[in-house]
């Protein structure tokens, strides 16, 4: 049998990188976990007008000169949140990207966020800002919240894959973590359409 000893040293780190994914848990376990509280819930913005796009001296404080959350997507924020409330998920802080697509699908979803420079997006910047990025992010993740409450960054695609090495597709996708203090763990995701089941099954009790 071969030694792990003998492996090449690339061959362990791309081994070690990998998001363990047979452990994950589904949808429903999640929402188990977030009743209990005690997670960070990593949100990629809701659905956006892909016929606008991010200008490359992209002014953060002027949403014209930016991707911007769709109709659709408007909506779908709006029932992530009713889905929140009706499930008795509880929130702490929410932090978002300064990009007005985040911005605007936490403040539908939930009514208040706190925008973070350091969750600016990632693509596009110099390897030394991803890094920092990715170590900020990492601390986020890892940090734990109250007794009974959970935590929310919304944020974008590149700096989840920096950071954790996973690519939050598509749109609205969730990604729940366990902060372990010093590391966190990857439990699973919730997809944007999970939610408007929660919010008809609500609706016809």
């Amino acid at each position: 049998m071969r030694s792990w000893l003998h492996l090449p040293v690339w061959a362990f780190l791309f081994v070690v990188c990998l998001p363990a994914t047979a452990d994950l848990l589904s949808p429903e376990q999640l929402v188990d976990k977030l009743q209990a509280g005690g997670l960070v819930v990593y949100w990629r913005h809701a659905l956006t007008d892909h016929t606008q796009q991010d200008k490359t001296d992209v002014d953060l404080g002027n949403c014209s000169s930016q991707r911007n959350l769709s109709e659709q997507g408007r909506q779908q924020a709006r029932v992530i949140g009713q889905a929140f409330k009706a499930l008795n998920i509880k929130m702490g802080d929410i932090i978002s990207s300064p990009y007005c697509r985040c911005i605007e699908t936490a403040e539908i979803a939930f009514g208040y966020v706190r925008p973070d420079n350091n969750l600016y997006f990632a693509v596009g910047l110099k390897k030394s800002q991803r890094n920092n990025q990715s170590l900020l992010l990492q601390k986020i993740l890892s940090n734990r919240p109250k007794e009974g409450i959970n935590s929310l960054v919304v944020s974008h695609t590149a700096n989840l894959k920096e950071a954790a090495n996973i690519w939050p597709k598509p749109e609205a996708v969730m990604h729940i973590f366990q902060p372990l203090g010093h590391d966190f763990r990857h439990l699973g995701s919730i997809p944007p359409e999970f939610w408007l089941t929660v919010e008809t099954l609500e609706a016809e009790e």
